[in-house]
């Protein structure tokens, strides 16, 4: 079935460090939702083994800024299309999606750790500019990464 079962621990345990046991079970239905869609799918074992190899990919190089679908589709001299299909098959959320949310959990921990100023954590997560980086972390998390990092230094 494919599934990262240290990712979802870590997001989880992110999860439950904040005490919101409403968030903690939204994330247990996403990941169920996940599971259930990934047994539901009847791909060919080539499939599976070309969208395997694309998640693998994407886990290892995630903090990379140039990991895109096209940037996959080259690697693996398939279409856009294709490389974007046969990855939601296989992480059962599309790949912007899945990146962002790799990315957002690390800039999370880093944010926790009082790691480096926006810049660094930016640069170490993926992101070419500070400002992108605000913007899709607001986007993800609902707040501005200076005010979760604040939360952080209240609670710790």
């Amino acid at each position: 079935m494919n599934i990262n079962s240290t990712l979802y621990a870590k997001q989880f345990r992110s999860r439950a460090e904040s005490g919101d046991t409403e968030e903690m079970w939204s994330y247990v239905l996403e990941v169920s939702t996940v599971i259930c869609e990934r047994i539901q799918y009847s791909n060919t074992p080539s499939e599976m083994e070309i969208g395997s190899k694309l998640l693998d990919y994407v886990n290892r190089n995630y903090t990379e800024s140039d990991v895109s679908l096209k940037s996959l589709a080259a690697m693996i001299d398939m279409s856009v299309s294709s490389v974007s299909k046969t990855f939601k098959e296989v992480a059962g959320v599309n790949f912007y999606d899945y990146l962002s949310r790799l990315r957002m959990e690390r800039a999370k921990e880093l944010l926790r750790e009082n790691s480096g100023d926006m810049e660094k954590i930016a640069s170490t997560v993926g992101y070419e500019n500070v400002y992108s980086f605000k913007r899709a972390f607001a986007r993800y998390e609902g707040i501005k990464p200076g005010e979760y990092a604040q939360k952080w230094d209240g609670a710790g």
